[in-house]
């Protein structure tokens, strides 16, 4: 039996099917038919064929049937029967009289002469054409407040995005940012310092976020900060980079733009990684991440802008307008499942919704929630993992966790004034974080600092006010020198520093501190660090001082006091091979 292509006229795909699948067809073409195959098929192309037999026909469709048809046509000849689904709920052959209650045989309706398996004949699609209606477009609309009665917590993210940033950066400048040694993720306790840093904390509170057990925000801004080769490994810690420093010494929020353009190309971390529940994702062949944040954005696009929308009708939206994506490539050995074993975890055991919420839909939360809120593009209302209404039909024997992850308390996003600039919906951005820098304390005479504006104190301020000084009262502050000496071993330049007590005071630096800060930039260049060495006891001062004089090592080693001989680690090798040329030996 011949095999049906995208490429299959009507008469090549009718050839394929059996006289049991063309007569039920040919009914509704025709009252009286013939017996034989062929003949079957001459009526259908017939009718297809004829303008006034088409309209005919044409007017025994339903309405969803016809929708069905221009939705085809609309997608090259073939219905996305996801798509479609999502946007209207069911097929037209969902409505199906059955044979009997139960058979799984049902009546062929007037839509599938036309429609074979989803598509339509590439020669039928023109004649179709005139009659079709213009394909309905699926629209999600929003809400301007939440819905009353729910019980949710919400994060407006816009403002703390570039504080944020900043506050990640300095962590990591600070050699502060500790990496897992078991899985190279950032450590625990490194999560929960930069979660105290941040302006407006963490999305869950601490008297119960041991219940999600990882911060989400923490987690999500150090992953960016590599995505976006702003801080790099570096053994046990993440080490800032060349392009982080510029970033932290003057923000803006066209880094907050760099790092999610960073991130939506990037296939160097898949967020599909902290599903935890989702097992076999190192064997498992999956697709590109960029691939899929790239269906996500598309979609984004389409939504509108400052206004609340349900993630069960964005989940809709995804599908009706054809941006749903694959998460592994097909084949049968290696996949996903859920659960201690794939022999009863295996997601495609538990049907095609079940996989798509245990896959497609857990992807979608931890981008929208861990990663565009997190840079602030979308406020969003949510609650604890284990009070939502998240559900996964099918999957509760092979699943006996509390909840399935950390992100299926998302209910509802908005797409705030950032986030309409980061997706490329609005060209220019000035909301508040771009605002201008505002004054936050005073410098006095005597070297102090006093904060005047508590509501503008934030942790970054903090952060880096406590760097250079000493708290030496209720909102105030003292510079200390060898704190100051200590920061700029560390990453800060004294132009930042300078710029930073400038900018962030009412009034310009008194004389006194100018002075001091001149003077601690003038001695931090007094010494200056080498490299490691090697140093060596010699029995005797004679020896000790016949080695530093010899003609070769004087150029390789240094005396120092009667008895000790420095050598630079680089010169090590050649330092005892001539030690051993001049007939001497070196005890471990």
């Amino acid at each position: 039996m011949p095999e049906i292509t995208d490429r299959s006229t009507l008469r090549e795909t009718l050839e394929a099917l059996t006289k049991d699948q063309i007569q039920p067809r040919a009914l509704h073409c025709a009252s009286h038919l013939p017996t034989r195959k062929g003949e079957l098929i001459d009526v259908i192309i017939s009718t297809i064929n004829s303008p006034g037999q088409l309209r005919e026909l044409w007017g025994k469709l339903d309405d969803l049937s016809r929708k069905a048809v221009a939705a085809a046509i609309e997608n090259a000849g073939k219905l996305d029967q996801d798509a479609f689904r999502a946007q209207y709920d069911l097929l037209p052959w969902d409505k199906a009289k059955r044979k009997s209650q139960w058979s799984h045989e049902r009546e062929y309706l007037p839509v599938e002469v036309f429609m074979y398996f989803g598509r339509i004949p590439p020669d039928v699609v023109p004649l179709l054409k005139p009659l079709a209606p213009r394909a309905d477009k699926f629209i999600l609309s929003g809400a301007d407040t939440l819905p009353e009665g729910t019980d949710l917590l919400m994060a407006e993210t816009e403002g703390p995005a570039l504080h944020d940033l900043v506050a990640t950066l300095s962590l990591i400048a600070e050699g502060k940012a500790a990496l897992s040694p078991n899985t190279a993720h950032p450590a625990t306790a490194t999560l929960t310092k930069l979660s105290g840093r941040f302006l407006h904390g963490e999305y869950f509170p601490a008297s119960r976020d041991e219940l999600v057990k990882e911060p989400i925000r923490a987690f999500g801004w150090l992953t960016l900060a590599q995505i976006a080769k702003l801080a790099k490994p570096a053994g046990s810690k993440l080490e800032i980079t060349p392009k982080g420093k510029k970033v932290l010494a003057q923000p803006d929020i066209e880094d907050v733009k760099n790092v999610f353009e960073a991130w939506a190309h990037s296939n160097q971390f898949d967020e599909l990684r902290r599903i935890q529940a989702l097992k076999g994702q190192k064997k498992a062949r999956l697709t590109r991440p960029s691939e899929r944040k790239r269906r996500i954005i598309e979609a984004l696009s389409q939504c509108p802008t400052d206004q609340w929308i349900g993630i069960e009708e964005f989940f809709r939206a995804m599908r009706a307008w054809r941006c749903n994506f694959e998460m592994e490539i097909s084949g049968w050995v290696d996949r996903l499942y859920v659960g201690s074993s794939w022999e009863y975890g295996y997601l495609s055991g538990f049907g095609a919704e079940a996989s798509w919420r245990a896959e497609q839909a857990q992807y979608i939360l931890a981008c929208l929630w861990e990663y565009l809120a997190t840079m602030g593009a979308l406020d969003i209302a949510y609650q604890y993992p284990e009070d939502a209404t998240f559900k996964i039909p099918h999957i509760g024997g092979a699943y006996d966790e509390p909840y399935f992850s950390r992100y299926i308390g998302l209910a509802h996003f908005r797409i705030n004034p950032l986030g309409a600039y980061l997706l490329s919906r609005a060209d220019t951005y000035a909301g508040p974080a771009r605002s201008a820098d505002q004054a936050v304390f005073t410098v006095t005479p005597n070297q102090e600092v006093v904060i005047t504006r508590r509501d503008q104190f934030t942790p970054n301020i903090r952060t880096l006010l406590e760097r250079l000084t000493d708290e030496a009262g209720e909102g105030v502050y003292k510079l200390n020198r060898e704190k100051i000496l200590t920061a700029l071993e560390t990453g800060l330049t004294m132009e930042g520093g300078v710029d930073f007590l400038t900018t962030k005071s009412a009034h310009p630096l008194p004389q006194t501190v100018s002075v001091l800060l001149d003077d601690i930039q003038r001695n931090s260049r007094a010494l200056k660090e080498i490299g490691p060495a090697m140093l060596f006891s010699v029995a005797d001062p004679a020896l000790a001082l016949l080695l530093a004089n010899d003609t070769k090592l004087k150029e390789i080693c240094s005396l120092v006091g009667e008895t000790r001989l420095v050598v630079p680690a680089g010169k090590e090798t050649s330092f005892r091979r001539r030690v051993k040329q001049l007939g001497f030996g070196i005890r471990p």
